[in-house]
């Protein structure tokens, strides 16, 4: 089998033979026709022992619930192992429903031709997935009639590389690059460099990039000499990057929650299974139509989570500022009291200085009485005037 540079060592040199085992139902693939615009893949690794899981999905936004197209089983996670995989989905929806799956750089009549289309396809930095999709592309565009690129008009879609068909259709999920800088030993400053790179459209980009070798240290460096080798994580990161059209990408999906949320469904239906038990279990939900959940999927109860998850969230806050305002209430009241009180105590102060001084008058009174007593005529006759003479 062939090997490329993308292949992870462990899985690359494996003795074992590849074994794939595809789980698809024909209404999966009807599905798959009707909802294909936004896809998400990604691998799980508990369902099935020795044995990976790559999963296919989307949102469908009329009945507000995901959508699991297929489960494969794999023991590789290889370029060509994942090439054989989504050249076999291919072949199984046309088989299914007598029409492939139509990808928007190589169908499309013109940049705002997007009915009917695979418009983006959403999936973590896995370089062997990424690859192998992009092998897929370029086989599926050799197998078409020569045309002219869409969004490079003096070459033919046949000339296009593997990577070069990503940049057209690939977007790397932000939540695991987010995750990934946080984890990085690099100082804060550093970090909100490598965040800009997840825009629209960047100001500096090559100087950016040389802040962060220059500030980051080995770290740093290794950052971007990682992205760059890729040769597709920045144009998944960057509109401006890409050659996906921009109402596309506005309109898509950053993350890749949805098919995160999928990896559920392992944990629900067993983990550690074995070959024959592990897909048993998975497909009770597609035989006998059991509801992934107890929810109706309806917007109203989203709408009602979303309150609820808010108010969860507020609740702490709330309380912080309820406490924050009784301390404040109680200390004003402390004051009040405390205020009161020394206007009372000055008051009682003031009159008891009032009576001091009577006191010390008054005795000073009595000490001068005292001083007077024995200096005075003595008693006097006082004289009798007759009033009627």
């Amino acid at each position: 089998m062939e090997h490329h540079e993308e292949d992870d060592e462990d899985t690359a040199t494996s003795k074992n033979q590849l074994r794939i085992i595809i789980c698809m139902s024909f209404e999966a693939s009807r599905r798959l026709i009707r909802h294909s615009r936004y896809l998400q893949s990604d691998i799980a690794f508990q369902r099935i022992v020795d044995y990976l899981e790559f999963e296919l999905a989307c949102m469908d936004c009329d009945a507000n619930t995901s959508l699991i197209f297929c489960r494969v089983f794999l023991n590789r996670q290889t370029a060509v192992a994942h090439q054989l995989i989504f050249q076999a989905i291919h072949e199984i929806v046309y088989a299914d429903t007598g029409h492939y799956l139509r990808w928007r750089h190589l169908r499309a009549t013109s940049l705002d031709d997007y009915d009917g289309f695979v418009l983006q396809w959403g999936a973590d930095q896995h370089r062997g997935q990424a690859k192998g999709l992009g092998l897929f592309l370029q086989s599926l565009a050799a197998s078409l009639p020569p045309r002219l690129d869409l969004h490079e008009p003096t070459r033919t879609i046949q000339s296009l590389t593997p990577y070069e068909h990503l940049h057209r259709v690939f977007r790397l999920c932000s939540v695991h690059f987010y995750r990934n800088i946080k984890a990085s030993p690099v100082p804060d400053d550093v970090k909100w460099l490598m965040r800009s790179f997840l825009c629209m459209e960047h100001p500096n980009w090559e100087g950016t990039l040389a802040a962060i070798e220059e500030k980051g240290g080995k770290a740093g460096r290794d950052w971007v000499k990682d992205k760059r080798s890729t040769h597709f994580a920045f144009e998944a990161l960057c509109w401006e990057k890409s050659f996906i059209p921009r109402t596309v990408w506005m309109a898509g999906e950053s993350n890749t929650n949805l098919i995160e949320t999928v990896h559920r469904d392992v944990n629900r239906e067993g983990v550690q299974c074995t070959l024959l038990g592990g897909p048993e279990r998975a497909g009770v939900h597609e035989v006998y139509g059991v509801q992934p959940t107890y929810s109706t999927g309806h917007i109203f109860e989203n709408a009602f989570k979303n309150i609820r998850r808010r108010d969860t969230s507020l609740n702490p806050f709330q309380i912080k500022l309820s406490d924050e305002t009784n301390a404040r209430q109680n200390f004003y009241l402390k004051i009040s009291t405390n205020l009161a009180r020394r206007d009372i105590t000055e008051a009682l102060n003031r009159l008891r200085a009032l009576i001091d001084k009577a006191y010390d008058v008054h005795n000073k009174l009595v000490l001068e009485g005292q001083e007077l007593e024995g200096t005075g005529t003595g008693r006097v006759s006082a004289a009798v005037f007759d009033l009627n003479s």
